[in-house]
């Protein structure tokens, strides 16, 4: 429902997933309100634990590539920094 609105650089939001059923480790990846996936599991963990101990401010994340044509769990391709401090 979103996928028109994703572009290269734009700007997206993770939210902790505690009580996901698959993952114990599950962070999801927003853009406003819509879900549009997770980090991979087994890639999640340390972002889990930094989110879990409330650093919520300290990534700054992206859409980085989009490609329609491919299975749905790979067609938006993301990126996460790690904000310097300020």
């Amino acid at each position: 429902m979103v996928f028109d609105k994703l572009k290269p650089g734009v700007k997206l939001e993770l939210e902790r997933e505690p009580n996901n059923n698959f993952d114990s480790y599950a962070v999801a990846i927003y853009y406003e309100n819509a879900k549009i996936g997770y980090i991979p599991k087994g890639s999640n963990v340390d972002i889990c634990t930094f989110l879990d101990m409330g650093h919520t401010d300290i990534f700054d994340v992206r859409v980085q590539s989009i490609n329609p044509n491919t299975h749905p769990e790979q067609q938006v391709g993301v990126v996460i920094f790690v904000k310097a401090k300020e």
